[in-house]
């Protein structure tokens, strides 16, 4: 994971549950706009075959990590990266996991024990050589989503379910080094039900789910929409132009423009090291050493303030038309998209923007901190912007792969889940 994408994960998503298969030891999942190495084209390409359907899609479901492998004819399982390495050496028994998680909510041990249990009855009863085959004695590790209606974080799913990912091949450093395609978790789930262990005592265990796409409403004017808004960011950069030089030019334009106001004359090293550092997001980069080279006191006053205090803010901003065009993609892609896993979706969706009217509601009148108060108001805005609460959909979004790499539609997720989150754990 690049620096960027890595300040992605803690900074804008700002998430505080440990969600899908982007919890534990499993890692982190990209929006296409977090991939600095794309370019204007791939945006196009992306946009485009999302919005006539050709992409492969799975559903990318809101519940509780784990990453598990079958080492010497058990069940182990990994929360850290400690556990991966070596081949599981050190990943965690079934028991082991419930300890872990002991001091937690009844409800969340629950949701653990039960998932642990009926994973390792059902793994059991597939023969010994296909589990070595498909987890290599502990060097692979399956990542499973534990859904379960007492744990639910935003989507009701109303039903108790195992849900396998990707299986991904790790070194003895514990660094993923193949796989986590999601036919790897489908093979997974196929071997169990063929040997009829996908019905549990708590839970029905099953491979990734494939959602049906198909061409969205007014497709020429949507293409013509989402286009537009490419253009407007692309500007005069060529199409084989990666994003990361979009922002990179943001940022140099913005600091040498700074240090004119300074009366500066900014050098081409401090110049590149503050490039390197703000658009990059490289904190190996020490602003110390960057001060030390600026010889003029309001500028270099400037820096070290806007640094500490400016700088996360100001990355968002500039990230924001991007992630703009990709939860308006996901909103007209899963608004369209049909298979989804909850039992009922149309009323899962209903209940979900029911629970953003309540909680925003509660939260007003509730004596709210201003900071509180502010995010709402925000994340309400974003949650118009994007589409609404009538285009809110019963899933969390979808995942697919484009050159090789796996990605995430998420749509309105990511406002609700700001605005549910906010209210579930800041108050």
């Amino acid at each position: 994971m690049n620096k960027l994408t890595q300040f992605l994960v803690d900074s804008i998503l700002n998430d505080p549950k440990p969600t899908l298969n982007e919890g534990g030891a499993y890692g982190h999942l990209a929006h296409p706009y977090e991939d600095m190495e794309l370019t204007f084209q791939d945006l196009r390409k992306m946009v485009d075959q999302a919005l006539i359907g050709n992409l492969k899609a799975f559903e990318k479901t809101d519940g509780q990590q784990l990453s598990f492998t079958w080492k010497d004819g058990q069940l182990r399982l990994a929360r850290n990266k400690g556990h991966l390495k070596n081949q599981g050496q050190n990943a965690l028994t079934k028991d082991s996991i419930k300890v872990m998680f002991s001091d937690k909510p009844q409800n969340i041990q629950d949701a653990f024990g039960f998932a642990v249990e009926d994973l390792s009855n059902a793994l059991s009863k597939v023969s010994q050589e296909e589990l070595n085959q498909m987890f290599g004695n502990g060097k692979k590790f399956a990542s499973v989503e534990v859904i379960y209606p007492a744990t639910k974080n935003v989507i009701p799913y109303n039903l108790s379910m195992l849900v396998f990912h990707g299986i991904i091949e790790y070194n003895d450093l514990g660094e993923p080094i193949a796989g986590g395609d999601a036919e790897s978790g489908v093979i997974l789930g196929n071997l169990i039900k063929n040997v009829n262990s996908d019905v549990q005592n708590t839970f029905t265990i099953r491979g990734p789910n494939q959602l049906l796409l198909s061409k969205v409403k007014n497709l020429p004017l949507k293409q013509k929409q989402f286009m537009s808004m490419i253009d407007q960011l692309q500007g005069s950069f060529s199409d084989q132009t990666q994003i990361i030089e979009y922002h990179k030019n943001w940022w140099n334009n913005f600091i040498r423009e700074k240090a004119d106001s300074f009366g500066y004359a900014i050098s081409p090293e401090v110049l590149n090291l503050l490039v390197k550092r703000w658009a990059e997001f490289d904190k190996s980069v020490s602003i110390k050493n960057i001060l030390k080279q600026i010889n003029n006191e309001e500028f270099k006053n400037f820096v070290s303030a806007f640094d500490k205090e400016s700088h996360e803010q100001q990355y968002k901003n500039n990230i924001r038309p991007f992630e703009e065009i990709f939860l308006k993609l996901g909103v007209e892609v899963l608004k369209n998209a049909a298979g989804y896993m909850a039992s009922s979706p149309d009323d899962a969706a209903k209940q979900i923007a029911n629970d953003v009217l309540i909680q925003a509601k509660s939260l007003k009148s509730k004596g709210a901190t201003p900071e509180q108060l502010n995010k709402l108001k925000n994340e309400l805005q974003r949650l118009k912007i994007i589409g609404g609460l009538d285009k809110i959909v019963g899933s969390e979004g979808l995942t697919f792969y484009y050159n090789d790499k796996i990605y995430k539609l998420t749509g309105l997720f990511a406002p609700v889940n700001q605005i549910l989150g906010l209210l579930k754990y800041q108050r």
